[in-house]
């Protein structure tokens, strides 16, 4: 009879515990999956950010490349000639040819007059909000995008500009604009798998509606949205925020997210309703709560890699130059950092070499700018492949490149740039006259700040040039 009674308590004690257990069970699934939830709208929201980020640098590097063939001479209205007027705006509509969506493009003198372009030229465009942000640029800041506008042709566009250097770094002598069709934001979010019920949109910092993966119709209306107005006007990069749909009646966990430099917001939602089912599953099936432990421990450990990988992917994206594949200028200025800490502590000596690829500019010219990718990439190669296991090789801008050498004194570092220099010289690049690159070196001195061994490597590099170009300067 006791053994009896014992037994019934050890198992309602056990049931009791299981019922425990899964209660704590359940209630810790909902909260890992609302961040989970969180955290996968997060990486999305981020990604289409990149996208259309990624997008816009590259027609700003086009325009950049314009400013820099074009002497600001030419930016005059009338033109005095006809001819290499007309040479001119050919070259422009070849370029704005390059940028898919472009729909027009031109160069104007510092009254905002159009002196070359593929619409109408002597148009005056000093009252248009583009031409005057673009005045107001400093040294620092060469390019602007103005907020979206509806084209005379119904289209939503933005304009994106670059302004010509001028001697007096405060004198405004003109800029290229290029007017892009913001029409490929619903391409591009068409194009990505999502839950049917998820919501994805591209807002102006006015709250036009510029793309919805859904609502095609309301294009260009204004969302009101009090919670999205705050905060556009705060200090604050992105929000996630729970809310009733503008679309539909159901509630959803939102991600807004402003792009740096761009006039953009991305909103991305789940919906609550959806999300809940799978919860409301592992309610039905308390009854079997070991195995609800069991199938939500797995999944626990499959999204926790899930996420792991995610974040590593996206740290990778972050300091990764997206063509050569090499470091980017963030993290080569990082690594220099550290190699400046452990000098400082240890006193390990270090070293910097610059490169810049001799003639790049006729390379794109003649080849165009597929080709000069190519080069940029097998250049790339080349100087991993010679580099040692402790150097870091990285892209520092445009055709230029760095390699960082730690635990090196003047005649390594000197070695290593003679070896990368021939193996450039020596590779057979099959793109007519062999290309070349000279180099600039420098290495750490006393009391240096980082600025100062870049400084003297660029000199050195300088030298490299005005010495004829592939060559090897030390300073």
């Amino acid at each position: 009879m006791n053994n009896s009674s014992g037994n019934k308590n050890i198992v309602i004690s056990l049931i009791i515990l299981l019922a425990i257990l899964a209660f704590f069970t359940i209630y810790n699934s909902y909260i890992e999956k609302e961040e989970k939830l969180k955290q996968q709208i997060t990486n999305n929201t981020y990604l289409i950010s990149q996208w259309i980020k990624g997008s816009f640098e590259s027609s700003n590097y086009l325009l950049e490349s314009i400013v820099n063939d074009v002497s600001p001479s030419e930016l005059v209205y009338p033109t005095l000639d006809i001819k290499q007027h007309e040479v001119r705006t050919k070259y422009l509509i070849e370029r704005k040819n390059i940028i898919k969506n472009a729909v027009l493009i031109g160069l104007f003198d510092k009254n905002c007059i159009a002196t070359h372009t593929n619409s109408i030229v002597g148009f005056d465009l000093s009252n248009r909000e583009f031409c005057q942000e673009t005045k107001k640029l400093d040294s620092q800041h060469k390019s602007y995008i103005s907020n979206s506008y509806i084209a005379n042709t119904s289209q939503i566009n933005v304009t994106q500009t670059y302004k010509f250097k001028a001697d007096n770094a405060n004198e405004f002598i003109g800029f290229v604009a290029v007017a892009i069709n913001l029409y490929f934001f619903n391409k591009w979010l068409n194009k990505i798998n999502t839950n049917t019920s998820s919501i994805i949109y591209i807002l102006d910092s006015q709250l036009h509606l510029l793309a919805n993966k859904s609502e095609q119709n309301l294009i260009y209306s204004k969302i009101e949205d009090h919670i999205l107005k705050k905060f556009i006007e705060s200090e604050k990069s992105s929000l996630i925020y729970r809310k009733k749909s503008p679309f539909n009646d159901d509630i959803y966990i939102f991600n807004a997210l402003k792009i740096d430099g761009l006039p953009f917001i991305i909103v991305f939602g789940e919906s609550i309703h959806e999300w809940l089912k799978e919860w409301y599953r592992y309610l039905f099936f308390v009854v079997v709560i070991l195995i609800i432990i069991s199938i939500l421990g797995y999944n626990l450990i499959k999204n926790y890699k899930q996420i792991i990988i995610q974040k590593q992917q996206l740290e990778e994206i972050s300091i990764t130059d997206n063509l050569t594949k090499l470091y980017n200028r963030n993290k080569l200025d990082e690594v220099l950092e550290t190699n400046l800490k452990i000098l400082n502590r240890f006193h390990h000596p270090f070293g910097i070499i610059l490169i810049d690829v001799d003639y790049f500019k006729k390379v794109n010219d003649i080849y165009g700018h597929q080709m000069g990718d190519k080069v940029l990439i097998k250049i790339a190669n080349i100087l991993k492949s010679n580099s040692r296991d402790t150097d870091t090789v990285g892209r520092w801008g445009g055709e230029e490149f760095m390699v960082i050498c730690s635990e090196t004194n003047k005649d390594g570092i000197l070695t290593l740039a003679e070896t990368l220099r021939e193996q450039i010289a020596s590779f057979p690049f099959n793109i007519g006259k062999q290309k070349t690159a000279s180099f600039g070196v420098a290495t750490y001195k006393k009391d240096e700040k980082i600025d100062d061994i870049i400084k003297r490597a660029d000199d050195a590099l300088y030298n490299a040039k005005e010495k004829g170009r592939n060559r090897v300067e030390y300073l």
